[in-house]
């Protein structure tokens, strides 16, 4: 299981700059708390799903074309996000360098992904204690080559244009295969109130 949602994690990286339909609240305290198993089993219920209707729904914009693409990730990223939260379950996508920001990290996101930046062999998912009801769950997203299309240095006139028009303030470039793109994040009660 674990090695199918790191697959499917590092198969849609290169969505993390996409539009969430709203940012994940901000939680004023939180701590980094043990893996158990009904969180690790509740959060890939609603994660793999997620990931699995993005990399559909890129991978067959892709298809079209890079600017196309992202076109479909700005307008139909959030739709899927939004289909699939649940009561007292929230999903998205954040990193240290957003495309979007509506999609910047909340203090327990940005503890996350500093966790992944400064432990680059630790890709196992990470929870964290938000308050007395909820906790959050990470899991990295990963570079791979087809990232770079959108994500990397050197990029066609084509996605610079579009990534211009659409995400003016755009963060999300110069990666490189195998860095650390972001996060997908679960937000949800804790195993004993679900």
């Amino acid at each position: 299981m674990r090695t199918m949602m790191i697959s499917l994690a590092a198969s849609v990286a290169l969505l993390s700059g996409c539009d969430q339909a709203e940012p994940p609240a901000a939680a004023a305290t939180f701590s980094k708390t043990t893996l158990t198993e009904p969180v690790r089993d509740r959060a890939a219920e609603v994660i793999t799903p997620f990931k699995q209707k993005l990399m559909a729904t890129l991978g067959a914009a892709l298809k079209e074309s890079p600017a196309h693409a992202i076109d479909v990730c700005q307008l139909e990223a959030p739709m899927i996000a939004a289909a699939l939260n649940q009561d007292g379950i929230r999903i998205g996508r954040s990193s240290h360098r957003v495309r979007n920001p509506g999609n910047a990290p909340s203090p327990w996101q940005e503890a996350a992904i500093s966790h992944y930046l400064n432990n680059p062999q630790d890709r196992a998912p990470q929870v964290y204690h938000l308050d007395n009801e909820h906790v959050g769950y990470a899991e990295p997203i990963i570079t791979l080559p087809l990232c770079l299309t959108c994500h990397g240095s050197e990029l066609s006139s084509e996605v610079q244009a579009a990534l211009a028009e659409k995400y003016p303030q755009d963060q999300a470039t110069g990666f490189a295969d195998g860095d650390l793109r972001g996060i997908f994040w679960v937000e949800m009660e804790q195993p004993n109130t679900l």
